[in-house]
């Protein structure tokens, strides 16, 4: 299963709090070949992505530079991964 945690730039919500101050407490290691798929398409990723792996679940926490970017990367991370 994998789970898609996604900020954006400007967003104050939860998601992107959990972005900021979650990823910090998280022993995962970052994927590079997720960094990879998130890169496709030059897509601008302001603050970096990190991919928490627990085996059969993995979060990948996203911050992009907009809302719209944001979801996409989301939709095309999700279509790579299945």
């Amino acid at each position: 299963m994998i789970q898609i945690c996604h900020g954006y730039h400007g967003d104050s919500g939860p998601m992107i709090s959990n972005f900021f101050f979650g990823v910090a407490g998280y022993k995962g290691e970052i994927h590079h070949n997720d960094a990879v798929i998130l890169a496709m398409n030059g897509h601008q990723i302001v603050g970096g992505a990190f991919v928490h792996d627990q085996g059969s679940k993995k979060t990948i926490f996203i911050h992009a530079k907009d809302k719209e970017v944001s979801e996409k990367l989301s939709a095309e991370i999700l279509e790579a991964k299945s």
